[in-house]
């Protein structure tokens, strides 16, 4: 369609002519693509009548010809789709190259329409038809995946060395008020015990989501409802101003001789016939182009590690002695703790939207889209807690296995350990929470399906559409110079005055 032609107003024949051009390029790929359509829509009719016939036990001989002859068909659809891709790539070449010969058509300039727009009423007619043509191509993939794993180890080590010998002790012994200084023999029983216990845990989740969509749809309705000039009257002065405006070499008077040669002269031959085309009425048409992509992709991963080490050094040294009998211990600990929480998210919103409709205004609506950054929640109490319950559950248990190698562990102790190793790989987890939230609004499939049934809706009503089919009105000078003497010389040119109000446009009775 060419915006620059509108009704009620001169046109030049050249517009309407490129026009049909272009529609001449476009037949091919629709010839083309009509018969790739009813292919296709063959294949999959005989497909069920296959179907049909398997179930009624036709023989199989007539089964196998059958088969044979969809096989055929589907040999003559994948031809066909090749010429029907063949002739796009060229009439979209051709088409190129006219419009590049072609003035644009987003700007114009043109004289006054002769029509007398007061008089004159455009009026709708059911004339034409109702017709819808329609492809559609749609595709949507909605994947989700959530992954977790968790490990946790525990390690512990004790070894115990056990040393026995004799030493030489010197000490003072008293006799009779007087000190006497000895040195003696001792046995001595050493024994060395070291404690190592290790923790370790680790966690990580996964989750994946993606959505995408691509949905194609064309569509060309034609409107039975053709809107029509009835009457169409001409304004006489607008009319003599077109007419010298398109034609300067050729100007039409408005004296009463050049009024009444001109209306009176005879018509000249159609092949060098000049004249004023006007637009009074045109059939509608509208069309629905669109095409959506959409691809949203969410991805979070956290992991989290935590690992504790304690060692405790245990000395116990006994003393025997022929007259007495010591023995002592110490002890030494040290315990050590790291957390470690790692967290990624990424979201990605990714949209293409492409929408030509012409001669209807469809309601489009954008849709929310939510996006969701996911992170650590870094809370220092918590994560001291966490510290802390990693290193207890070390530091007991290396305890709790001095106490043991001593003779001193029991069920208590054993249940203590349990409930303390859990409390450790609960608080050692790291957990997420939403960081940020944003909600978008984003042209989808869901806007492109509401677009396309206002369109259809709208279609239905025939209040809309653009002219494809053209009611032009020839004027020729003769027919001007009519319209001009019947307005203001309805008498004739009997005295001067009329002549000079005729002129003028003032004639009694006239315009």
């Amino acid at each position: 369609a060419d915006p620059t032609i509108t009704l009620g107003n001169l046109i030049d024949v050249k517009k309407i002519e490129q026009l049909m051009e272009l529609a001449e390029l476009q037949k091919p790929v629709d010839l083309a693509n009509d018969r790739l359509n009813n292919l296709i829509l063959s294949t999959y009719k005989l497909k069920q009548i296959f179907n049909q016939m398997v179930n009624l036990k036709v023989p199989s001989d007539t089964l196998e010809k059958l088969s044979k002859e969809i096989r055929d068909l589907k040999k003559v659809t994948g031809e066909a789709a090749i010429d029907f891709a063949e002739a796009t790539v060229q009439s979209e070449s051709d088409i190129r190259d006219l419009r590049m010969n072609m003035a644009q058509t987003k700007i114009s300039i043109s004289v006054e329409s002769p029509l007398d727009w007061q008089v004159s009423k455009l009026i709708p007619q059911p004339i034409s038809y109702d017709s819808l043509v329609f492809d559609i191509q749609y595709f949507s993939n909605l994947s989700s995946q959530d992954q977790s794993s968790a490990s946790a180890s525990d390690s512990a080590e004790t070894s115990t060395k056990r040393e026995t010998g004799i030493q030489k002790v010197t000490d003072y012994i008293s006799f009779f008020g007087f000190k006497i200084r000895r040195t003696r023999p001792m046995a001595v029983d050493e024994t060395n015990s070291h404690t190592n216990n290790a923790h370790k845990t680790r966690n990580e989740q996964t989750q994946n989501s993606s959505l995408q969509g691509i949905i194609v749809i064309t569509a060309h309705c034609t409107h039975k409802q053709a809107d029509i000039f009835a009457p169409c009257t001409l304004d006489p002065m607008k009319s003599v101003a077109a007419w010298n405006h398109t034609y300067p070499d050729d100007r039409l008077g408005t004296d009463p001789q050049s009024i009444m040669e001109a209306a009176l002269s005879q018509d000249e031959g159609e092949k060098n016939k000049k004249t004023l085309r006007l637009v009074s009425g045109a059939s509608r048409g509208s069309s629905f182009v669109g095409y959506c992509n959409i691809h949203k992709t969410d991805q979070s991963k956290t992991s989290s590690e935590s690992e504790s080490a304690a060692s405790a050094v245990t000395q116990q040294i006994k003393q025997k002695t022929f007259q007495s009998s010591l023995q002592g211990q110490s002890a030494g600990s040290s315990s050590t703790s790291s957390s470690v929480a790692n967290a990624f998210a990424d979201s990605k919103l990714e949209t293409s939207c492409s929408l030509s409709v012409v001669g209807c205004m469809p309601n489009i609506e954008a849709n929310d889209h939510m996006q969701v950054i996911k992170g650590l929640d870094p809370d220092p109490s918590k994560i001291m807690d966490q510290l802390s319950s990693i290193s207890a559950a070390s530091s007991y248990s290396t305890s709790m296995a001095s106490d043991i190698n001593a003779g001193a562990g029991d069920a208590t102790n054993g249940g203590r350990f349990m409930e303390l190793k859990g409390d450790h790989l609960k608080s050692s987890a790291a957990t997420l929470a939403e960081k940020a939230q944003q909600k978008n609004k984003v042209i989808d499939l869901v806007t492109m399906m509401t677009a396309f049934e206002d369109y259809v809706k709208k279609a239905k009503e025939g209040k809309c559409g653009v002219p494809i089919n053209y009611f032009i009105k020839e004027l020729d000078k003769h027919e001007i110079a009519k319209v001009y003497a019947r307005a203001f010389y309805p008498n004739g040119a009997t005295t001067f005055k009329d002549a000079m109000a005729g002129q003028l446009g003032n004639a009694e009775g006239g315009k």
